[in-house]
């Protein structure tokens, strides 16, 4: 059950709603989850079902998470603003936040990592490819292939597709979806709403890097983890800004193909050096394929680098 504005309901009603569900056969397998804001004014004023009031809501009620999304791709109101894809200052420490289901957060820490819906693209809004196109250029071609907008479309994926917590993404991201820069569509044609099927043989590189990052996340079932120990045993690296790096080791018995992963999100043109933890790391992704993992690609030791502007990921063997 997905809610629109969720705000506009009380903690009360949320939660009684999840323990009808769970009354179901079934029930307590029912993904519950709503956008925890109001859109607007409301004549409630304690106790609404939003972001803030996380910690009174019942654990397995999920929310969208905009704090994700905005320090990926930049804020949803601002067409210009850019976000850690887009190389925005600063915002890497958001990333890690996000990367542990804000578990690890003063800001509104979760019960678990399950109530966390990470995602950068939904039905309100610029797409994901949009949003890329219009901070980057006064006059987007939306209907272009972009080197420069594809590689920031895959880091985006390979961010929120490694984050601990719920992925979720609108439907077409996966071939570079567009509006052509309209950010509130529902009252548009459907020409423009449609999905656009000619994008995914235009855009097929970008469809077969979600399918391979989805298949790598299934590999590495802790990544879904919903307890609440799980995000605290990410280890993070200390990297020259604005790199991000980070270790989760797999649960025992969990089925990982992998006894951990590193993950590093390079924003930079640049290539960057890192030093990969002890041990001997299988290249399980990077910056233009997410489906090393399947064959037999390289195993480093040591020394490695990132490629500019990308989501590199290692499994330890």
């Amino acid at each position: 059950f997905r809610f629109d504005l969720m705000g506009l309901y009380d903690v009360e009603t949320m939660n009684l709603l999840r323990a009808e569900l769970d009354k179901l056969p079934g029930g307590r397998d029912i993904l519950m989850y709503g956008e925890p804001w109001q859109g607007g004014s409301s004549a409630l004023h304690r106790y609404e079902a939003n972001k803030n009031n996380l910690a009174m809501l019942n654990d397995r009620i999920g929310i969208f998470c905009d704090d994700t999304r905005d320090a990926i791709k930049g804020g949803c109101f601002n067409a210009r603003e850019p976000g850690y894809v887009e190389g925005r200052p600063g915002s890497f420490w958001d990333i890690g936040g996000a990367v542990a289901a804000w578990c690890r957060s003063d800001k509104f820490p979760p019960h678990t990592p399950g109530q966390i819906v990470s995602y950068v693209s939904a039905h309100d809004n610029f797409t994901l490819w949009d949003k890329l196109l219009l901070v980057r250029y006064e006059r987007p071609e939306f209907g272009a292939v972009d080197r420069a907008a594809l590689s920031q479309n895959r880091l985006a994926a390979g961010i929120y597709l490694t984050c601990m917590g719920l992925p979720f993404w609108q439907a077409g991201e996966e071939f570079a979806r567009t509006k052509k820069g309209q950010g509130n569509s529902y009252r548009s044609s459907p020409a423009l709403n449609r999905l656009d099927w000619k994008r995914a043989e235009q855009f097929h590189g970008l469809v077969d890097y979600y399918r391979g990052l989805i298949g790598l996340r299934n590999a590495f079932p802790r990544l879904g983890a919903v307890d609440r120990a799980s995000p605290n045993a990410i280890a993070f690296f200390d990297l020259e800004q604005p790199l991000v790096g980070w270790r989760l080791p797999a649960l025992p018995g969990d089925g990982a193909w992998w006894g951990a992963l590193c993950v590093y999100y390079n924003p930079t043109e640049q290539e960057q050096p890192i030093r990969l933890p002890d041990g001997r790391w299988k290249l399980l992704s990077d910056g233009t394929s997410s489906s090393l993992w399947r064959g037999d690609s390289r195993i480093l030791s040591g020394e490695a680098v990132l490629a500019p502007v990308s989501a590199t990921i290692f499994g330890l063997v």
